[in-house]
């Protein structure tokens, strides 16, 4: 869910910046599996933990090459000269456009979302 989540805001975000005449692009980016601290922390907590680390390093990037893809969205000349292609796009390693689910192209979710957000954040009076 969380995943749809950052997809749907990425997608309200790029139509409300389109909307005012902005030039931002929005990309919301998937890493790839990264064999992050967090990762090794947990799977170290498990039963065998040792064992699963070692089973998952093999199949997990390193946090390094897990950047390349974050930093290749902010900076790559392909986003900026395919401007319109890249707009509100879901992006994978190393680079690649992704197709989102369905749900994820929903106009009427991505609203609910934002508006769901407007409204807790106003609850904090952080808006």
């Amino acid at each position: 869910y969380t995943k749809l989540a950052n997809l749907l805001f990425t997608r309200e975000l790029q139509r409300r910046l389109s909307a005012s005449n902005t030039s931002i692009t929005v990309l919301a980016v998937h890493p790839g599996n990264v064999m992050s601290e967090g990762n090794i922390s947990l799977f170290t907590s498990l039963p065998f933990g040792r064992l699963i680390n070692f089973g998952f390093s093999l199949m997990f990037i390193s946090p390094k090459d897990g950047g390349y893809t974050p930093a290749w969205a902010a900076a790559s000349k392909k986003v900026k000269e395919e401007k319109e292609k890249w707009k509100g796009a879901y992006v994978v390693p190393h680079g690649v456009l992704e197709e989102p689910s369905e749900d994820a192209k929903r106009d009427d979710l991505a609203g609910e979302l934002w508006e769901t957000t407007e409204h807790v954040l106003k609850q904090f009076g952080w808006v």
